[in-house]
């Protein structure tokens, strides 16, 4: 089970990268995985808006994101290597949805603060972290793997990226703030 865990952790790491940065993450990371799905390389991507037209996108993609999720605002595609990610809101909270090119779900990554995680989860990371201001939540979703909360923490001296999942919780990154 930790292998199917893990696996999964690193075909969407590049996707958490592509997050965090986009939320203001001090810290620069790069990864690549050959088997994620990432934005592509091509021309397209490289204009001056990376988003396709919903008409361009596999229409079981399409389908399955209006079936799954009710109320979304702000939808807008991205083409993949692999496939396509939808990115939008539902409520304050943001999603990002990714499908193959033959428009199976990949992952899907929620994003939110404090208030919304769960008051399991948030005891966890209080109960050790007390000083520490949660200032970003990802809730990561694979098909067959329980889900993966990643809680952005931000320290007088530090910042730190929680993983947790199954009831285990683990620093995944640790930054030192400059001064």
């Amino acid at each position: 089970m930790k292998k199917n865990l893990l696996a999964s952790l690193a075909g969407i790491s590049l996707a958490l990268v592509v997050s965090i940065a986009a939320n203001g993450q001090v810290a620069s990371i790069s990864a690549k995985s050959p088997n994620s799905i990432s934005p592509s390389e091509t021309p397209e991507a490289k204009s001056a808006s990376p988003f396709i037209e919903a008409s361009n996108v596999n229409q079981r993609a399409a389908k399955d994101l209006t079936r799954s999720f009710k109320n979304l605002s702000n939808e807008r595609w991205l083409k993949a290597a692999d496939g396509f990610i939808a990115k939008f809101s539902v409520g304050d909270m943001a999603h990002q949805v990714a499908y193959t090119k033959k428009g199976s779900w990949v992952y899907t990554i929620r994003t939110y603060d404090e208030t919304k995680l769960p008051a399991e989860v948030r005891h966890m990371v209080r109960s050790s972290y007390y000083d520490d201001k949660i200032t970003l939540v990802q809730e990561i979703a694979t098909p067959g793997n329980p889900l993966t909360y990643i809680v952005h923490l931000e320290g007088k001296k530090r910042f730190i990226n929680l993983r947790i999942s199954e009831g285990e919780m683990e620093e995944w990154q640790k930054y030192v703030k400059s001064e």
